[in-house]
């Protein structure tokens, strides 16, 4: 379940309101920072699970 009081919230919702291409290019790019700044941030913070990549993609 998405805790919606954390960003992970609005990024999932953001990406569904957005056409397949965008979306999939959306995710690309948020996967890019996340991997970039993995070491500075804690991503349980901003909502991610172990499982955060795995909901993004289920998205139709």
């Amino acid at each position: 379940m998405i805790n919606n009081q954390k960003v992970f919230a609005a990024i999932y919702v953001a990406k569904r309101l957005l056409t397949k291409q965008d979306g999939d290019r959306f995710q690309m790019s948020f996967e890019a920072l996340i991997d970039e700044y993995e070491e500075h941030i804690d991503i349980s913070c901003l909502g991610l699970k172990e499982n955060w990549k795995d909901l993004l993609y289920s998205q139709k």
